[in-house]
C-alpha cells in the first residue's frame, strides 16, 4: 500500500512540474532550436570547408548544452522565489526527496534528451548542407561514441565534459534555493568566482613545488634533477577516490545540499 502512495505522489509531483513548466519548457525548446539554426548558419556564411568538421560539432553541442542546461536547472524551483507562488509547491503531498528527484528527471535526464534531440534535428542538417556547398566529407557526431572525437578545450575525453556540465548545473539549482532574487545571474556570479579560484591555483601551484612538471595530469609529478629526474604520483586508490570526487562526488554533494535547503524552506 505505500509503495503505490510514494508511486502516486511522484507521479502527482512529475504532473505538477509539467503543467506548471510546460510552456516555459516548450518556449526554451523552440529559442534553443532558433538559436541554434541562427549560429550554424553563421557558420554557413563563413565558408570555411573546415567549419563543420567533427571538432567544430563537439564544441557546438557542449557549449549550447551547459548554457541551456544552466539555464533550465536554475528554473526548477522558480516558484520558491516568492511566497504567494510557493504554497502550493510546499502543500503538495509528496515528500522533499520525491521533489528533489522529480526536479532532477525533469532538469537533467529529460532536459538532456530533448535538448539532444534538438541538436540533432539542427546539426544534421546543416554538416549535410555545408558538405554540398564545400565538397567535404565531414560526418556527424555519435554523442554515444564521444570519446572518439578531439576534445576542443582540454586534453581529456570528451566524455569528461558531460560530468562538467552535470556540475554545472547543479551548481545552478543550488544557487536557485539559495538565492531568492536574481538567482541565475547571482549563481553565475559565484560560478565565475570559483572557475577564477581554480585557474589562480593552477597557475600559482607550480611556483611553490620543486623545479619540474605536472606528468600526464595533475595527479603526477615530474621534479627535475641533475642526479635524475623523479616521478611522483599519488596512489592508485587516491586516484581513484579523486577521479570519483570530481566526476560524480560533487554533484552528488550539491545535490545533496539543495534537498536539505529544500527541506529548509519548506519548513519555514
Amino acid at each position: 500500500m505505500n509503495a503505490y502512495l510514494n508511486y502516486y505522489r511522484c507521479l502527482l509531483v512529475i504532473q505538477k512540474f509539467w503543467f506548471e513548466n510546460r510552456k516555459a519548457m516548450l518556449l526554451m525548446s523552440l529559442a534553443l532550436g532558433s538559436i541554434l539554426i541562427i549560429w550554424m548558419s553563421l557558420f554557413l556564411s563563413f565558408r570555411n570547408p573546415g567549419i563543420f568538421r567533427e571538432k567544430s560539432q563537439v564544441w557546438n553541442y557542449f557549449l549550447f548544452l551547459l548554457l541551456s542546461g544552466c539555464v533550465s536547472a536554475n528554473f526548477l524551483f522558480y516558484n520558491l522565489s516568492s511566497k504567494s507562488r510557493s504554497i502550493n509547491f510546499i502543500l503538495l503531498p509528496a515528500s522533499t526527496l520525491e521533489k528533489i528527484i522529480c526536479a532532477f528527471l525533469f532538469g537533467i535526464v529529460f532536459f538532456w534528451i530533448s535538448y539532444t534531440v534538438i541538436f540533432y534535428a539542427v546539426n544534421y542538417p546543416m554538416v549535410h548542407i555545408s558538405n554540398a556547398l564545400y565538397g567535404t566529407h565531414w560526418s556527424v557526431i555519435n554523442i554515444f561514441k564521444i570519446d572518439r572525437y578531439e576534445n576542443p578545450l582540454f586534453n581529456h575525453p570528451c566524455s569528461v565534459m558531460f560530468y562538467e556540465v552535470l556540475i554545472s548545473q547543479a551548481i545552478c539549482v543550488t544557487g536557485s534555493l539559495y538565492f531568492r532574487q536574481y538567482s541565475f545571474f547571482k549563481t553565475a556570479v559565484v560560478m565565475l568566482v570559483i572557475w577564477v579560484l581554480i585557474v589562480l591555483v593552477f597557475m600559482t601551484a607550480p611556483m611553490a613545488l620543486p623545479k619540474g612538471g605536472f606528468y600526464d595530469s595533475v595527479l603526477a609529478f615530474e621534479v627535475l634533477d641533475y642526479s635524475g629526474n623523479k616521478l611522483l604520483e599519488v596512489p592508485g586508490w587516491f586516484r581513484i577516490l579523486i577521479i570519483a570526487f570530481f566526476s560524480i562526488g560533487i554533484t552528488l554533494w550539491l545535490w545533496l545540499i539543495s534537498y536539505l535547503k529544500l527541506k529548509v524552506r519548506e519548513i519555514v
